[in-house]
């Protein structure tokens, strides 16, 4: 006769699919982080050509000047700088793991950017990133789980 104690078993097993999901969500995050500090890099035009532009970010006048028309362009002085954006970073919740990344919340510019202020149109770029990504997110997660053989449903939001 065989026994099985099942409270070892569901330890072992809780314990595989928390280190799955953590190193799932960190590939996720890693994914959207990457997409973000490239579409808050773009050096295709400088401040003074965006002002030689008309100001295309501002409310008065503003018009888009990329597709899509959230992508914020590197800004050598003053403004944005490396600090603005905070290295990705994961929780645990009682019932899940939760990836950040994006720009510091105690930095009061990139609020102006991502939601607008009453003279510039507001660009959501770190949704945005996340957007264009989400697929490539949600296979990298996916994959994770498989690699580590973990079978489980699996809810994205």
């Amino acid at each position: 006769m065989s026994t099985v104690n099942v409270k070892t078993y569901e330890a072992k097993i809780g314990r595989k699919f928390s280190f799955a999901a953590k190193v799932a969500v960190r590939a996720g995050i890693k994914i959207g982080d990457k997409a973000f500090r490239k579409n808050i890099s773009l050096t295709c035009h400088s401040l003074k050509d965006l002002a030689e532009m008309g100001h295309p970010y501002s409310t008065k006048h503003g018009y888009p000047i990329h597709e899509p028309y959230w992508l914020i362009h590197k800004q050598r002085s003053g403004g944005l700088k490396k600090t603005s954006v905070m290295n990705p970073v994961i929780y645990e919740t009682t019932d899940s793991f939760v990836g950040n990344f994006g720009f510091d919340p105690d930095d009061d510019l990139p609020i102006w950017l991502v939601g607008g202020t009453s003279t510039m149109i507001p660009r959501p770029v770190v949704s945005g990133s996340l957007g264009q990504v989400k697929n490539e997110v949600k296979s990298a997660i996916i994959e994770t789980f498989r690699r580590r053989k973990v079978e489980a449903g699996i809810s994205f939001t």
